[in-house]
């Protein structure tokens, strides 16, 4: 159920029971009432009970705009973290290898080990398109 919600004062009123720590976090660390109803805009409400499920509903509130999407705050921990990597965190996480990023990431971790050799073991057709998009390279095959 998607529910909308007034994120500021929800959040607020969320810490303000819920983290008795000061840490703005939910853990099993802190002495609130583990429940919290959450009261959209249009009157629905939704209860959610335990620490975990807590600190789910905190994410979930700080990572929506205004909507809050029920379900996700039900999930179970695997299947959360899987959602969670495949939603928010894998672009950040993941690094591109293609002819416009591969050359500028070869020649940082060259600087960093200036004292040494080092070498990027890459795809020829990825060599070649390299060289193509910047014709000042060489390709030297072995």
């Amino acid at each position: 159920m998607l529910l909308k919600i007034n994120r500021d004062q929800v959040l607020q009123d969320l810490l303000a029971q819920e983290c008795t720590q000061g840490t703005k976090t939910i853990t099993i660390d802190d002495h609130g009432k583990k429940s919290f109803t959450v009261q959209g805009d249009n009157g629905e409400t939704f209860e959610v009970k335990g620490s975990y499920y807590l600190a789910n509903l905190l994410q979930e509130i700080w990572l929506g705009n205004g909507e809050l999407n029920t379900d996700n705050v039900q999930m179970k921990p695997l299947q959360r973290i899987d959602y969670l990597m495949n939603t928010h965190y894998w672009n950040v996480l993941s690094r591109r290898m293609n002819a416009e990023t591969c050359l500028p990431i070869y020649l940082t971790k060259n600087a960093a080990a200036s004292n040494r050799i080092c070498m990027c073991l890459l795809p020829i057709r990825l060599v070649w398109r390299i060289t193509a998009a910047l014709p000042r390279l060489t390709a030297t095959l072995p």
